[in-house]
């Protein structure tokens, strides 16, 4: 009799580019001793990363269902707590395409003996999975890693079953209870998305280029007008100005897959004179990301629109010096002056000094790496969240001989990271 633990892992569109981090988890989980069983409603064909092919064939994707399913299954629906919702006709019409997709869920969770899935995201994987409780008992938790606002409606519903949440800051966190109050599970863990410390590491030492040689600058974000990509151009210029080489990538692509704001950014660039000093790769594998960080003097975040930390902690872990612009996100997990460099938005002089900062000292530069390498060592390795999911879920680990309870997980992380907690 197999006696392995098991949990389900519920994303939206896995593999996708930016999934990284959540396979991440899935291979610490899985390093814990738990068997991950992946669930997810379409792929993401342009991926990069070389592990893609691979998750994706060990994936099961839910299909919305033909319409005799669909039409077998909304009778069963608990239409009087669905009403409390309040979504409209856009939260109507996604409970019919998820109540199938549900269905197929528990039928399959039941089949390989998994009683609890976790749901990376509150979009409608999160619908699914509530539905999945409501017409056949099955658990779940939920994850918010970004505003209630960019992830549809029906948030009530969605919460008010869940068995845990976590959330990616205290600020999501505040957001969450001002708007659900009381209809939000006991346990929601503020729990910043971690990075794989083991695969994100440096494998030579960190040092500044050498007299006459550029100073490499990467950048890693979605090109898009918000990112502040015209900011972090002009603080090239201004290093050049002050006699230093530079040599900038700008790692990411646009929603339109390298028609859309790529073109206006590559304008921006030949107008300003940087052919030849900005180079725009397009989306990377993650393998390939890896070492450009790891080879890079300086990672920039030159905007307060950056979604979620995933790519300011992945950079720390490579030990790479950070200069970011101030915001909820980046004040959360950098120190001034310690673990990084913080500037005021949209001040490209203040940028500009902060690399000029620490381009001119390679050993400050190298004690800011290596206290962003540990400051992602002591709170923001996945391994935490991995297995603070795993004790929450009720699951046993038998990689240990005796288990933390999930708040002692949580209290390990507090001591390194105030700003964490469980309500």
């Amino acid at each position: 009799m197999n006696t392995t633990p098991k949990i389900g892992y519920l994303l939206p569109g896995f593999p996708a580019q930016f999934h990284s981090r959540y396979w991440r988890e899935v291979l610490k989980m899985e390093a814990l001793g738990v068997e991950v069983v992946l669930f997810s409603d379409a792929p993401d064909e342009t991926v990069a990363h070389s592990w893609a092919k691979g998750a994706q064939q060990r994936t099961e994707y839910l299909a919305h269902g033909s319409v005799a399913s669909t039409f077998a299954t909304l009778p069963k629906l608990p239409w009087r707590k669905l009403q409390k919702g309040r979504g409209g006709v856009e939260h109507w019409r996604s409970v019919t395409q998820a109540a199938p997709a549900a269905r197929q869920l528990a039928q399959s969770c039941k089949a390989q003996g998994v009683t609890h899935v976790h749901v990376a995201s509150c979009g409608p994987m999160a619908l699914v999975a509530a539905l999945a409780h409501h017409l056949y008992g099955l658990s779940y938790s939920l994850q918010l890693d970004q505003a209630l606002s960019d992830v549809g409606v029906g948030q009530r519903f969605k919460w008010a079953t869940a068995a845990f949440g976590t959330v990616a800051s205290q600020a999501l966190h505040d957001e969450l209870s001002l708007l659900l109050g009381a209809g939000i599970p006991e346990v929601v863990a503020v729990m910043p998305l971690g990075v794989d410390t083991d695969y994100l590491r440096r494998e030579w030492p960190y040092s500044l280029p050498e007299q006459g040689k550029p100073l490499r600058l990467v950048a890693s974000a979605a090109l898009a007008a918000d990112k502040g990509h015209e900011a972090l151009l002009q603080a090239v210029l201004q290093l050049q100005t002050r006699g230093i080489s530079v040599n900038l990538e700008i790692l990411g692509e646009d929603a339109e897959g390298g028609s859309g704001f790529r073109t206006e950014l590559e304008r921006q660039v030949a107008d300003l004179g940087l052919i030849g000093t900005v180079f725009i790769p397009g989306a990377l594998s993650e393998d390939t990301l890896r070492d450009r960080l790891c080879s890079a003097h300086v990672y920039v975040m030159p905007s307060p629109a950056q979604v979620t930390e995933t790519a300011i902690l992945e950079a720390m872990s490579c030990g790479c010096p950070v200069v970011a612009v101030e915001c909820p996100t980046a004040n959360q997990l950098i120190v001034n002056g310690r673990d990084g460099i913080l500037v005021g938005a949209e001040d490209t002089v203040a940028f500009g000094a902060a690399l000029e900062y620490l381009a001119s000292d390679p050993e400050r530069a190298a004690k800011v790496g290596q206290a962003g390498r540990q400051r992602v060592l002591d709170a923001f390795d996945v391994t935490q969240s991995a297995r603070f999911v795993a004790l929450q879920a009720g699951l046993e680990l038998p990689s240990q001989t005796e288990q933390p309870a999930p708040q002692d997980v949580l209290d390990a992380v507090l001591e390194t990271n105030p700003l964490t907690h469980a309500e």
